[in-house]
């Protein structure tokens, strides 16, 4: 009896290790002022503007409850938004997997108010977010201030307060990714950096002549410093497509040799990933495909040689695959 007893416990435990396991979230809303209104969770995929993907939807009940649960395995975390009905009322979450999150607000009082349970990380977001808020209010203040310069003085004052402003935004986020390394938001804080060329004269190997594209190399070179190529949370923000766009398109030579072994290096950083690798061929293929620039066809025919041809495009059908080998 005692035997079937510790089996029973085993399989239950063991149970319930897999019913975590596959918990993908679970997001608990209560917002006032929702009547007959459905509430919906978006990602975002790569880039931000207006183009979002549907993840999950529910209804408010009468109470201005709506709960939405998955277990897909495929479920990645990242930036994700929750909207309203009207398309108007919009906040962003992080969300992870396995996240069990509740979250209280005031529909009229958004963005302020919104309260987190169950989620540290969210709480943490929150304040960043009301951190942001205000550093906006500031910036706009600054840029009233630059508008109404009346000589070059005051302009140069402005550009020094503005320039202590931002260094408190960067300071802020380099903080975090010190106090919470590893965490999602400490990811997109590394990956949202940009590299800071270190000031003063710099000289080639002679140490007499001055080195007058090192600015532009250091730029390059530690450009994707704070990047984690190995996260596909970060293509579920907003993040990764302008800095793929501005890395491309003004850092890299427009010459076919120079792009070809650009995207070696880029697509050799993601692989092994499922959507990093898939965008970055994806978008890599589409630029130059779509290039005005003279010698960009060679470059679509280095990647679909070299990648799709090998099998790397595992997302294609074989009537898609065989379309671009035609």
């Amino acid at each position: 009896m005692k035997k079937l007893s510790l089996i029973a416990i085993l399989l239950f435990v063991g149970l319930a290790q897999q019913s975590i396991a596959q918990k993908a979230y679970h997001v608990h809303l209560k917002m006032s002022h929702t009547p007959d209104s459905m509430v919906y969770l978006a990602h975002y995929y790569g880039k931000g503007g207006e183009k979002v993907y549907k993840t999950d939807s529910a209804f408010f009940d009468k109470n201005g409850v709506a709960d939405m649960k998955s277990n897909d395995p495929d479920f990645t975390g990242g930036i994700y938004m929750l909207f309203l009905s009207d398309k108007k009322t919009v906040f962003e979450v992080l969300m992870d997997k396995g996240i069990d999150v509740s979250i209280t607000a005031d529909k009229d009082k958004l963005p302020e108010g919104i309260k987190y349970k169950n989620s540290p990380e969210n709480e943490r977001f929150g304040e960043y977010v009301d951190f942001s808020r205000e550093f906006g209010k500031e910036q706009q203040k600054l840029q009233k201030e630059f508008n109404e310069s009346k000589t070059a003085e005051d302009t140069a004052n402005v550009r020094k307060k503005a320039a202590a402003t931002s260094k408190t935004l960067i300071n802020y986020r380099r903080d975090y990714i010190k106090k919470y390394p590893g965490t999602l938001l400490a990811h997109i804080f590394g990956a949202m950096e940009t590299p800071e060329v270190p000031e003063g004269d710099h000289f080639l190997a002679d140490g007499k002549t001055k080195d007058s594209t090192f600015a532009y190399n250091y730029y390059k070179n530690h450009y994707w410093d704070g990047f984690d190529f190995h996260d596909d949370r970060l293509i579920y923000t907003p993040i990764y497509d302008p800095k793929l766009e501005e890395y491309i398109t003004k850092m890299v030579l427009p010459w076919p040799d120079s792009l070809e072994k650009e995207c070696d290096i880029l697509l050799k950083k993601t692989k092994g990933t499922k959507d990093l690798f898939h965008y970055t061929l994806w978008w890599l293929t589409y630029h130059v495909e779509n290039s005005k620039i003279m010698g960009m066809d060679e470059v679509f025919v280095y990647l679909v040689e070299n990648y799709y041809m090998k099998g790397d495009a595992t997302w294609l059908t074989n009537e898609e695959l065989q379309k671009y080998i035609d």
